[in-house]
């Protein structure tokens, strides 16, 4: 009987990093890794994430970082000092921390389902948050509208909501994970009937009806989306309810309760405004994976046993003559009437015809004039960029300006360039105009209309830019 061993499904270097000198400033850039790219693997192309992105992290995580590398001197090859971002990315691809894939000139990184898995539960570990074996979606809505009605008793609540999220987006992923792991084991080589097989017991057994169908009918997320996001941001942004649901907190841990209510309240706001991508991203890998099925099965029904058969015999029988006596006749065990398509392949219908070169067209070099004009034409698309007035862009600035407060003052909102100048010119005169033609601009700015309210006051304040009426701004929800 066989025993699963824990490097047959891993890497035999995979703890190298973890137990070099450097091994602090690698586990950072491993959790780095996790929460910005691979926890919710919503990459926009199934290869993963570009090279270029993944080098852009792990700089970044290094820079945060400093004071986690060794500061003596070390001897030893793979941990020389001064070590640049690809030198921690090399040591990570070598060990089998990261996959790469290439497509033309790109080079595209994931991280493979096993060691993702890995990732995940030494990450809970180091949270001394118990193990789980996937998240869970039923009753949410229920728990955060507990949550909503008493914060301060039900922080304990919270923490166990925030980790079932959390749970429950990589359970998502790992369904996405193991499709694509049963759509790479097709290949050329694999047996028709292993692929079968392989569809039937995996996929649609496991995969599809055990886990994926019982998520979309027992409870489906997008139902659920809109409600949980909505008590979140009522947590977020009440002041009394966020200081309750931040005392149970404190109450637990003194020291990092802030930052874990934060945490915990952004990993809530991800997971679900990411979780239609995820269920999009499965749909497509499993389309994929039927497609490919498809194709296997009719390729596999395309070719004549009968002459698999005789193909078989004449290999046989060749590789037989060919041993004892090679000068003798071999009589082949096939006759012309059974290739099919011969007819064919004797007399052709069109002559082939050997490729001829292509003509390389080599383009001018752009003039200093069009230059220019290029440079022109981009400094001005940034322009409107900037001075671009639009439901969303107003919807994130007054979200920033306000922060956790519920309202305040046009005139109290710090204008730190252009861009912030614009939004608070267009903002004070839609607040005038609103009053004069009413409900207006609700259809023409439905996110921002529907969360604040925007009411023009008498008095009138001067800053270094602009003399103008004050408004008063109040978040609605």
């Amino acid at each position: 009987m066989h025993l699963n061993h824990l490097f047959d499904k891993l890497p035999s270097d995979i703890f190298r990093p973890l137990t070099s000198s450097y091994r602090l400033i690698y586990w950072r850039i491993l959790e780095s890794l996790q929460e910005t790219l691979f926890e919710m693997d919503d990459a926009p192309d199934d290869l993963g994430y570009l090279k270029a992105e993944v080098l852009e992290i792990i700089e970044k995580s290094i820079a945060s970082n400093v004071t986690l590398l060794p500061t003596e001197n070390i001897e030893e090859s793979n941990d020389a000092p001064e070590r640049k971002p690809h030198h921690f990315y090399n040591d990570l691809y070598k060990s089998g921390w990261l996959h790469e894939q290439k497509r033309g000139f790109r080079v595209y990184v994931s991280m493979p389902q096993a060691v993702n898995a890995l990732l995940t539960a030494l990450m809970d570990i180091a949270d001394a948050r118990p193990l789980m074996a996937q998240g869970e979606l039923l009753g949410f809505r229920d728990r955060i509208s507990s949550i909503v009605e008493d914060p301060y008793k039900n922080a304990n609540n919270m923490r166990a909501l925030a980790k079932s999220a959390r749970l429950f987006s990589r359970h998502l992923n790992s369904i996405k994970g193991s499709i694509k792991l049963l759509y790479d084991r097709i290949t050329p080589d694999a047996a028709y009937s292993e692929t079968v097989d392989l569809y039937f017991d995996n996929f649609i057994g496991e995969i599809y009806s055990r886990d994926y169908m019982a998520i979309k009918t027992s409870d489906h997320p997008l139902k659920i989306k809109e409600h949980i996001l909505n008590r979140v941001s009522l947590l977020r942004f009440n002041k009394e309810k966020y200081n309750q649901l931040l005392n149970g907190y404190t109450d637990f841990d003194p020291d990092n309760g802030e930052q874990s209510l934060e945490k915990d309240l952004s990993l809530l706001e991800r997971v679900f405004d990411r979780v239609e991508k995820q269920l999009d991203a499965i749909d497509t890998m499993g389309s994929r994976y039927n497609k490919r099925v498809d194709a296997v099965i009719a390729y596999a029904k395309r070719i004549p046993k009968s002459n698999a058969k005789l193909i078989q015999k004449i290999i046989l029988t060749l590789n037989k003559a060919s041993k004892t006596n090679p000068s003798v006749t071999v009589a082949i065990p096939i006759c012309a009437t059974d290739l099919i398509g011969q007819e064919r392949f004797r007399k052709p219908t069109k002559p082939r015809e050997s490729a001829k070169p292509k003509p390389v067209s080599l383009k001018k070099p752009p003039t200093p004039e069009i230059l220019i004009l290029q440079a022109k034409q981009a400094r001005e698309i940034e322009v409107m960029k900037m001075i671009l007035f639009t439901d969303q862009s107003a919807l994130n600035f007054l979200d920033e300006a306000l922060g956790p407060n519920v309202s305040l003052e046009l005139s109290s909102i710090p204008i730190r360039g252009i861009a912030d100048l614009f939004q608070v010119i267009h903002l004070q005169r839609l607040a005038n105009a609103s009053v004069l033609r009413g409900n207006d601009f609700n259809k023409q700015y439905p996110k921002l209309m529907s969360r604040y309210q925007l009411s023009p006051m008498k008095n009138v304040f001067d800053n270094e830019y602009i003399e103008m009426k004050d408004v008063a701004i109040n978040r609605l929800r």
